[in-house]
């Protein structure tokens, strides 16, 4: 994929996705908490569930605030709540991730946003491998069905999950970025697989979420299946793209189907006095860290 192309999709992203903020995000950061409060340029949201402040940035404008400030003020709420704050920043904003560096955050894993065209991906070699035996692709509607896959998530990633059944149920229902839940269903009606795709109404988007694939079920297929089934719901929809942030291991397989790599964003991570460093959940996306998240 030639880096002219790269660079027209990041144009895409950029003025599609970006300006519709946190409401469409199927993570930890879409969830609507009743905490999150809008502090200067950034949200901040206190999760108490998590034991962290997360701050997601809007467009970094170093001469609309006074960036030292942001950063000192946001700090001065960490210590003042004892938790630690994790801060995501887009990595083309060098002014802003050097002011972090400097008042003592730390990088956390680099996420990629990747985008690739919805029907390339559906159709391309491997995307829709033979399942295993006794097991079926089917949607996810139900709060039972919700609550197995909050299951399957603790049992991937590890945490509690609490919010997501209630988040899917109203993902689904919404309007503006409406949500739909795959399953891999085996035998006894058991989910070992799921993952999650989000509709953005009124753009050639949608984005992928959420892929869990249950340890002894891997290197069968699932999660490849699982990707191809919702860039198929996608283009069924009208949406061109899908758009995923990633993990460097989740890279490969995204890549072989097509997608390229368009931008990186870093969360970066700070720990008030006396908390030690990496005390934090490190991604609200990529909880304890799962080899893939997509």
């Amino acid at each position: 994929m030639s880096e002219r192309v790269a660079v027209e999709w990041l144009k895409l992203y950029a003025e599609q996705i970006r300006p519709r903020g946190l409401p469409g995000r199927g993570d930890l950061l879409g969830r609507l908490s009743p905490d999150a409060e809008l502090s200067g340029p950034v949200v901040r949201m206190v999760e108490q569930e998590a034991g962290q402040l997360l701050l997601w940035p809007g467009e970094f404008s170093p001469g609309q605030w006074d960036w030292d400030s942001v950063v000192t003020a946001q700090c001065a709420r960490s210590d003042e709540l004892g938790l630690p704050l994790v801060w995501y920043c887009d990595d083309a904003h060098h002014a802003l991730t050097a002011r972090l560096r400097a008042a003592g955050f730390t990088p956390q894993d680099r996420e990629e946003i990747m985008v690739g065209r919805s029907t390339e991906m559906a159709c391309a070699p491997g995307a829709r491998p033979a399942l295993p035996a006794g097991t079926r692709l089917r949607p996810a509607a139900t709060g039972a069905d919700f609550e197995q896959v909050r299951e399957l998530a603790v049992r991937v990633r590890g945490g509690s999950w609490n919010w997501l059944p209630a988040a899917l149920e109203r993902w689904s229902a919404d309007e503006d970025d409406p949500c739909a839940v795959t399953v891999v269903e085996a035998p006894r009606h058991k989910v070992v697989a799921a993952g999650l795709v989000r509709f953005h109404t009124g753009t050639g988007f949608a984005s992928l979420w959420g892929a869990s694939v249950h340890p002894a079920w891997e290197g069968q297929g699932l999660y490849r299946s699982l990707l191809g089934h919702r860039a198929a719901l996608a283009a069924r929809r009208g949406h061109s793209y899908l758009y995923t942030e990633a993990l460097p291991s989740s890279r490969p397989v995204l890549a072989r189907l097509g997608m390229v790599t368009v931008t990186t964003h870093t969360p970066y991570q700070y720990s008030p006095p006396g908390r030690p460093r990496g005390a934090a959940q490190t991604s609200a996306s990529t909880t304890a860290n799962p080899p893939r998240h997509t």
